[in-house]
């Protein structure tokens, strides 16, 4: 996982643990209405008073802090846990294709430098005559009377997909 600028696992445990119990459920945080607390959305108390956990200096401020409420910080952490368990996903299926490629390439070259072999074997014999012999054909004798193998022979022709 990729580290991030700010600690997550810190973040949520203050998440967790930041509306004050009040011996009531809370809910909701919200301004109260004149932008000089955050509230937490529970049953007045006694004193006809709701349970102020913060002051905003203006309304504004007020607004995005009720809003930064631990039940939306930790809605963030969880979408941002699910992105990065889901690009880890991706990142580690593109280093498997990676791999499957690179191995595949790998192939590829040994199967080339075979068939460089294979080409550099099977020359003509006689490169300026109009109808040279392939040399290796020709002296191992690969034709039943051991005539000549006309180049380029069943090989080379294999090869080039002319067969």
């Amino acid at each position: 996982m990729t580290a991030h600028p700010i600690d997550t696992e810190a973040l949520r445990r203050l998440a967790d643990r930041a509306t004050p119990e009040v011996g009531q459920e809370s809910g909701a945080w919200q301004t109260d209405g004149y932008a000089e607390y955050i509230v937490v959305d529970c049953e007045q108390d006694s004193d006809g008073e709701y349970d102020h956990i913060a002051e905003a200096a203006n309304e504004r401020l007020g607004a995005f802090i009720a809003a930064a409420n631990p039940d939306a910080i930790r809605a963030l952490l969880d979408l941002l846990a699910a992105a990065e368990a889901e690009r880890d996903e991706w990142r580690q299926t593109a280093l498997d294709e990676r791999a499957a490629a690179l191995d595949a390439l790998e192939q590829i070259k040994v199967r080339d430098a075979r068939i460089k072999a294979v080409r550099e074997l099977h020359v003509p014999d006689r490169p300026l005559d109009k109808y040279p012999d392939c040399a290796e054909c020709t002296i191992h004798g690969y034709c039943e009377d051991d005539a000549p193998v006309e180049w380029p022979c069943p090989t080379i022709r294999a090869l080039d997909g002319d067969a």
